[in-house]
């Protein structure tokens, strides 16, 4: 059959633009994956691995407001830290936390709490929410027995610098709260509010 030189031009060049368009689309969606992983990340430093999904899958979760829910709060501090703290430098005092820190952390994780605060010395975790959990009494209390646990590595590592041991106190709570965002538009934080 004879061909159309012009016309079969045309076809190879909407096929090489259609091609280029495929290929360009495709490094378009790997990098909005690679920005969207990098905020989950990021943002999953300064909140709970849980909110930060729960806000990246629904952005209403953003609004402010929340929901009834029973949950376990568990809260932990440090026995005889501000007079420690006292004696050291800032920066044995940052490095002693983050030590403390880094290990309670992992063990919250574990058991599947969200961190709601740190405070200095002191965490303040919920179970429970945002991701709903029957056993989240259960799971606190063995979160606050393998904290306690964890300690004699905190002490071993603090032990290993010349630094003191440290004690840790853990209360722990099960209640009615409302869980959510509380703040105002320009700063919002995931709390849970009750007694």
């Amino acid at each position: 059959k004879p061909f159309n030189a012009h016309e079969l031009l045309a076809r190879v060049n909407t096929h090489l633009t259609l091609d280029q368009l495929r290929r360009s689309l495709a490094a378009k969606n790997a990098e909005l994956a690679r920005a969207h992983e990098l905020v989950r990340r990021a943002f999953g430093r300064y909140v709970s691995e849980e909110v930060a999904e729960s806000l990246l899958r629904t952005p209403e979760a953003l609004e402010l407001g929340g929901e009834e829910r029973e949950v376990t709060i568990l809260m932990s501090d440090l026995r005889g830290f501000t007079a420690m703290a006292a004696r050291l430098s800032p920066h044995e005092v940052i490095e002693v936390l983050n030590l403390y820190l880094e290990n309670m952390v992992d063990v919250i994780s574990r058991y599947e709490g969200t961190i709601d605060e740190i405070i200095g010395d002191a965490i303040l975790v919920i179970f429970g929410a945002p991701v709903r959990s029957e056993d989240h009494a259960e799971k606190a209390i063995a979160c606050g027995l393998a904290m306690q646990l964890a300690m004699a590595e905190v002490n071993r590592r603090l032990s290993e610098k010349g630094a003191t041991g440290l004690e840790m106190g853990i209360g722990i709570h099960t209640g009615r709260v409302i869980v959510g965002n509380i703040g105002s538009l320009r700063r919002t934080k995931y709390a849970a509010v009750g007694s």
